[in-house]
């Protein structure tokens, strides 16, 4: 089952893999220079069925995906990247687990932090010597 997204205010059924698949083989075709038109002649498709995967709402064969990738020179794994402005590739599996091992670094600190004042606070009291009501060190009475 296809989960169900909201583009732009508008019900989407589309898979989201494939509409991040199909925007990936559109930057991929554009960044070799291709027009639609050039990129379906070369690849045996016809200009629809390009325009349908550029816009993830074909549901192709891995088979397909190969064609495209050795039409325009890539590996199939560069559908699965994307690539920062200055050009570096970028997982982005990897980028969640290491957006989310940072917030949970930084949760931990803060709880670090919070737990420290906590210990010193407890430390300090023990430490301490209690008081009695008028401020004196109550000493205990051995009856002198």
């Amino acid at each position: 089952m296809v989960k169900k997204s909201i583009i732009g205010g508008v019900e989407d059924d589309r898979d989201p893999v494939l509409v991040a698949l199909g925007i990936r083989v559109r930057e991929l075709r554009k960044a070799s220079g291709l027009s639609v038109r050039e990129f379906a002649t070369a690849a045996g498709m016809s200009h629809a069925y390009v325009v349908t995967i550029e816009a993830g709402a074909a549901n192709f064969s891995i088979s397909v995906l190969g064609k495209i990738a050795n039409i325009l020179g890539v590996s199939i794994a560069s559908f699965f990247e994307v690539t920062t402005p200055t050009g570096n590739a970028f997982d982005p599996v990897l980028s969640k687990m290491a957006a989310e091992l940072r917030q949970i670094r930084q949760e931990l600190q803060s709880r670090g932090d919070t737990i420290g004042t906590i210990l010193e606070e407890i430390e300090a009291r023990l430490e301490k010597p209690k008081e009695g009501p008028s401020g004196d060190k109550s000493k205990k009475s051995d009856g002198h």
